[in-house]
């Protein structure tokens, strides 16, 4: 059985989040979602994924908190996460806070899959 790359999508807008899945389905990848960091943080302890795409502006905890916290976290730290925000002033904290790339929304399907296959290319460890 081949290997099945797997991305959580976490955004507060369900249009956003369950679309993202979807585009990230049709191209091979397994999805999972979260509506929010807080679950975003549950999810990828329990199932970690090969991959995080990380809205920043969401209710309970957000993208920068979850950010911190997966890169603080042994279990999560490798995970490559990609910032898609509509904040297009938060380039430089999100990079400083551990985010691997920075896309702003509204994004074309091809360099949000650009993006992705590149962070996944890397070997372990190096962001």
């Amino acid at each position: 059985m081949a290997f099945q790359r797997s991305v959580l999508v976490v955004d507060d807008d369900s249009d956003n989040r369950e679309s993202l899945a979807e585009l990230l389905k049709v191209h091979g990848y397994a999805t999972t979602t979260a509506a929010d960091g807080d679950e975003a943080l549950r999810i990828a302890v329990e199932q970690p994924p090969t991959a995080i795409i990380l809205d920043l502006v969401m209710p309970n905890v957000g993208g920068f908190d979850a950010v911190q916290r997966l890169k603080s976290d042994d279990r999560t730290r490798a995970v490559p996460v990609v910032c898609l925000t509509g904040l297009t002033s938060a380039r430089e904290r999100a990079i400083e806070l551990g985010f691997s790339a920075f896309l702003v929304k509204p994004v074309e399907a091809d360099r949000l899959l650009r993006v992705l296959e590149a962070l996944l290319m890397k070997p372990a460890g190096s962001c």
